[in-house]
């Protein structure tokens, strides 16, 4: 009897460890450009992003797991000479860096497909700009391969407005690639 309860306590444990995964994930996408500068208001266009992360997965059953990550995203803002052909005369960056924080419910309804939904927050580490802290929604779609290798999108939207003046969000939409130690 104890042998058998020893044997089911160690599968559930391997069961346990095979179900909660490390993720690297890279992807490219669209974003936002919120910054702040009294002149310089091309910023409602939208501009490129790339972004890098690091997360856990921790499954609870075969359909509702929690997944955890802490993601850099990068997003081109252009510089002011662009526009005025000149230098900048502020000092905000040409680069807007966002250290986002997301926890999500993973949902998965087949073997390879995964649905989040989540909220994240977010720091970021750029000059020009109203508000250095967003809290948001998050949602994505991702489709996991056998080999650990997983392909997906997402797509965020702030609550708190980037700048003071006209309540400018912030606003992200990607697709990613990754994969699941």
């Amino acid at each position: 009897m104890a042998f058998a309860v020893i044997a089911l306590s160690a599968a559930a444990q391997n069961d346990a460890v095979k179900n909660d995964h490390v993720t690297l994930k890279a992807g490219l996408g669209c974003a936002t450009c919120y910054r702040n500068s009294s002149y310089y208001d091309s910023c409602d266009d939208v501009v490129s992003m790339f972004k890098v992360g690091l997360g856990f997965d921790h499954h609870y059953n075969r359909v509702v797991g929690m997944g955890y990550s802490l993601n850099l995203h990068v997003r081109y803002a252009g510089g002011c000479s662009d526009y005025y052909g000149g230098g900048s005369n502020n000092d905000d960056s040409e680069y807007l860096y966002d250290f986002v924080a997301p926890i999500h419910i993973n949902l998965y309804p087949s073997k390879h497909w995964v649905l989040s939904s989540g909220l994240y927050c977010s720091i970021s580490a750029s000059q020009g700009f109203d508000s250095d802290v967003d809290f948001g929604y998050i949602t994505s779609a991702q489709y996991q391969f056998n080999s650990g290798l997983f392909l997906g999108l997402d797509a965020s939207l702030g609550f708190i407005p980037k700048r003071d003046d006209d309540n400018a969000g912030n606003c992200t939409a990607s697709m990613f690639i990754g994969f699941a130690f």
